[in-house]
């Protein structure tokens, strides 16, 4: 009753309500209008059906007072105004009071039919419009909850029903939870990016304003090696500001793109001979599986190498010595499949979905220097979905290593 009278104040209330009571007046003067006019005639079809063809036990006693059917001629000695049939069974006058009672009972049957059905339609329109109203208010009083920073706020749904049997409301309802989940992911990643960004930081500055104090006490010797550790902090300081940089303008899709036609062969042998220096000093072997005749692919030459090198390097960075990492290509349908593949410590299936999240590591223990920042993988998603390819990973487990996939469209 309380959430009855609340939809009351509602603007979509009034019109749904003003909806079913318009139904409800068109049809009770529909139904007045045809009971003047179909139920009138009906009754005289039917009352002139029963004089002229009356049933045989009403037939015998009417032609015991002179009544012939219509049309059959006169018997001798009968007059012409004998026979109740010249009059149609009871006379013009009876017939004219029978017809003016059949009308007074049924306008009163239709008057108490329509108070009773008046009352009902109102009653009836209260709880269909409230329950039309109620799914909007709750979504309006969520929405506003989102908009104030309650990003974990939900439209209730019915626990018993699958999403197949939701109405439209319900339906609605449930793609609202879900951009508000999406919301909510938003804002955690914002948080986290923020507190990644901080720790990122905050170890180079700490490991230079260190270093600055305890030359200025004497403790440090200002000398090369000094000199040489302050320079690498601050140059990951300013590897991790081009990161960012780089990853703003892939998520705004500022980034210019030329596609043209490339060969896969071509980029992966150029992407190995890149990384085959940092290869060999990890001991690890660096090998290419290609298909026969592949086509070229549709793409921009810089971007799909930052990838490929993106890639091979964070296997590179998984990959233990003496293990293997095999970059393929092949041919399916409208694309060329791309794969990244090493046999290092693999990837749990809890952490593939987020894999491609900003600053996400599998392995938290490493740092910046041993493992990335963590955007890596996030710009190359960016990269191949700006250049209408697609990019995901795969792995068996643990100690089972592991597989990035892309897909680039191939030259038409």
């Amino acid at each position: 009753m309380k959430n009855l009278f609340g939809s009351l104040k509602s603007k979509l209330f009034g019109k749904i309500f003003f909806s079913f009571m318009l139904i409800l007046f068109v049809w009770m003067a529909v139904f007045y209008i045809g009971n003047q006019i179909i139920m009138n005639r009906a009754f005289n079809i039917y009352y002139n059906r029963l004089a002229d063809n009356p049933p045989p036990e009403l037939r015998q006693e009417l032609e015991e007072h002179g009544w012939r059917p219509a049309g059959e001629p006169l018997g001798t000695g009968e007059k012409i105004d004998q026979g109740v049939d010249r009059q149609r069974l009871f006379g013009a006058k009876l017939l004219e009071a029978v017809q003016n009672l059949f009308r007074q009972a049924s306008n009163t049957a239709i008057r108490w039919a329509t108070m009773i059905a008046f009352v009902i339609a109102i009653i009836a329109s209260l709880i269909m419009a409230s329950s039309l109203v109620q799914p909007a208010q709750a979504m309006s009083v969520a929405a506003q909850r989102i908009a104030d920073g309650h990003y974990e706020e939900r439209v209730s749904l019915p626990d018993k029903l699958t999403r197949e049997a939701y109405d439209e409301w319900q339906d609605f309802a449930y793609q609202f939870n879900l951009m508000a989940e999406s919301l909510e992911d938003t804002e955690m990643m914002r948080r986290r990016l923020i507190g990644d960004v901080a720790h990122e930081m905050r170890t180079p500055l700490t490991t230079v304003k260190g270093y600055l104090e305890g030359i200025q006490d004497g403790v440090i010797e200002a000398n090369e090696d000094t000199f040489s550790r302050i320079y690498r902090e601050a140059d990951r300081l300013q590897h991790l500001v081009a990161d960012l940089q780089e990853l703003s303008r892939v998520e705004s899709k500022a980034v210019a793109m030329e596609l043209v036609a490339l060969s896969p062969a071509q980029l992966l042998e150029s992407t190995i001979e890149r990384l085959k220096i940092q290869a060999d000093e990890n001991k690890i072997h660096l090998e290419i599986a290609l298909s026969e005749s592949l086509p070229e692919v549709l793409g921009d030459d810089e971007r799909i190498h930052q990838v490929l090198l993106n890639l091979t390097n964070n296997a590179l960075h998984y990959t233990p010595q003496n293990g293997t990492i095999t970059l393929g290509a092949v041919d399916e349908g409208n694309v060329v499949h791309f794969t990244v593949a090493d046999n290092g410590i693999g990837i749990e299936a809890e952490h593939l979905k987020h894999i491609f999240d900003r600053f996400y590591r599998v392995d938290k223990s490493r740092t910046r220097a041993s493992g990335g920042s963590g955007i890596g993988l996030t710009i190359s998603k960016h990269l191949v979905e700006s250049m209408g390819g697609a990019i995901w990973a795969e792995s068996a487990g643990v100690g089972k290593g592991s597989t990035f996939h892309f897909t680039l469209p191939k030259v038409s």
